[in-house]
């Protein structure tokens, strides 16, 4: 019934990628420390260097690269 909801008010279960805003779901980018823990953007500066830090805004990806030198958990 929720479901059912929002879609007849006109929010759609995907719009595409998007960091403006608008209605339906997002894809949203995610940070890991060092030791593998998650941490949201809101945390960002808390653990980060802001001297280093560049921001893309409607940037999207069209490939990773994992390494595991030195580690045996890949890292991006």
């Amino acid at each position: 019934a929720f479901i059912n909801g929002l879609l007849e008010s006109g929010v759609n279960p995907y719009n595409g990628f998007t960091y403006d805003h608008t209605y339906g779901t997002k894809i949203g980018g995610t940070i890991f420390d060092d030791a593998g823990h998650r941490h949201s953007a809101a945390n960002l500066l808390e653990y980060a260097n802001p001297d280093n830090i560049v921001v893309y805004l409607h940037a999207s990806v069209h490939k990773i690269l994992f390494t595991t030198t030195g580690s045996q958990r890949p890292k991006a």
